[in-house]
């Protein structure tokens, strides 16, 4: 009997420091992932007219960072630089258009941090800037950046992964541009 109780009593130990992990002072939180970028009518024609021909190879990329601090055992609350690149460029030249979002987010945690099924939303500054091999580099003016994810959270002791499909809205200089962004996010 004593040899089942020590047994369950390990697993319990185990277990509430993999599925249960104490809650820290603060939480850093990064990622990187795949995004599919729709512009306003104009540009989105001209990206795909790029995107057509043969020579052109087009990369897209989503990163994501941010600081937490926690306000219960299921909220967030902090702020996050979530930033996509769309490069297109062939041979000899590049046009690579940036966007970043500067936002205060929350995220709430149905169970407890870092794990289990969780939602974000992110409300800050947007900027657009673009760059190209023909030596010029425009930024945009400041403007609304919103965002909406949903994830999973897999708690490992001190660190978490945390797959999100995130949803965000730019209007930058009376236009606006979406994304939707798959990331991996990494919490610690």
């Amino acid at each position: 009997m004593t040899k089942i109780l020590s047994v369950l009593v390990t697993l319990a130990i185990l277990t509430s420091s993999v599925f249960g992990a104490e809650i820290e002072d603060w939480y850093i939180k990064a990622g990187l992932g795949f995004t599919d970028i729709t512009y306003p009518s104009p540009l989105e024609d001209a990206v795909n007219t790029l995107e057509s021909h043969p020579a052109v190879d087009r990369t897209t990329v989503a990163l994501d960072f941010g600081v937490y601090w926690p306000i219960e055992n299921q909220l967030l609350l902090g702020f996050n630089i979530n930033g996509t690149g769309d490069r297109l460029s062939d041979a000899y030249d590049h046009i690579q258009i940036n966007l970043y979002n500067y936002a205060f987010s929350a995220i709430y945690n149905f169970n407890e941090i870092r794990d289990g099924f969780y939602v974000r939303g992110d409300i800050g500054i947007a900027r657009a800037v673009v760059d190209s091999s023909f030596g010029s580099t425009v930024s945009s003016d400041s403007g609304l950046g919103l965002g909406l994810g949903a994830g999973y959270a897999f708690s490992f002791d001190t660190w978490g992964i945390m797959p999100e499909l995130l949803l965000t809205k730019l209007d930058i200089e009376n236009s606006t541009t979406t994304t939707t962004q798959f990331l991996i996010n990494f919490m610690w």
